[in-house]
């Protein structure tokens, strides 16, 4: 989207047209396949069963995601992107018993790894529970996938004793940014109001970035209120309902 301008302008989204497979001739110029690549897709036949070609694909997919964060070092590189990606094969997988039930045994081993900092006893409470840890760190993604992993995994002590400690960082974190403004790094209702209101409007925004990081923000915002054991500061669930409003 960044990239539309002018004549590149994505067309209003027209709902008889459907969602997920817009007609190539919808598209603007710079997000159409190439002339190669259409020939290709012309030439692909329906399954004609789409269920299983569906999940045929959805398990390749997620096969190669798992091969990917195993690699020496990736899942350090990757923060909690790593633990999101293969939490979402749990979510996904709701009805391949098999994949949730990998999803969430490699996801709880990425947990551990990311949480190491916040597990060991003799950590210095004064070094955790910052406020960035909240607003540019993994700290809101380990505690809501934590508890996710607790309530949908086998009994696991460490997952218990992870999330307990994972929780209390975030109350302190929660405490330090003090506001609800603080944590989100603007005032709400200012930035609320510059928002586009329709999807015509936001297809005209000449940057998108505003509002997918509002969006992913508002991902972990949900995520602190599901917890009851987290104190949220006053305001939050309110302005989570105004944003998807």
């Amino acid at each position: 989207l960044r990239s539309l301008r002018g004549s590149e302008m994505m067309p209003a989204w027209d709902p008889s047209q459907g969602v997920c497979v817009p007609p190539g001739a919808a598209l603007p110029a710079s997000w159409a396949p190439s002339t190669e690549l259409q020939k290709k897709l012309a030439n692909i036949s329906i399954a004609g069963n789409l269920s299983s070609a569906a999940e045929a694909a959805a398990r390749g997919a997620y096969s190669e995601l798992v091969d990917f964060i195993g690699r020496a070092g990736m899942v350090e590189t990757l923060g909690g992107d790593a633990l999101e990606a293969i939490i979402n094969g749990a979510f996904a997988g709701s009805n391949m018993p098999d994949i949730q039930t990998h999803a969430l045994a490699e996801g709880t081993d990425i947990l551990l790894e990311l949480a190491a900092p916040y597990l060991d006893p003799q950590q210095d409470s004064r070094e955790v529970g910052k406020c960035s840890e909240l607003q540019d760190g993994d700290l809101a993604t380990l505690v809501s996938y934590a508890l996710y992993i607790k309530q949908q995994a086998p009994h696991n002590a460490t997952v218990d004793f992870a999330l307990e400690r994972l929780e209390n960082a975030t109350n302190l974190a929660l405490v330090a940014c003090g506001t609800l403004q603080e944590l989100l790094g603007f005032e709400p209702s200012s930035r609320l109001g510059k928002l586009p209101i329709s999807a015509e409007d936001a297809v005209k925004m000449t940057s998108i970035d505003r509002m997918f990081g509002m969006v992913l923000q508002e991902v972990d915002l949900i995520g602190l209120l599901a917890n009851p054991r987290l104190q949220v500061p006053n305001g939050t669930s309110g302005y989570v309902a105004d944003f998807w409003n």
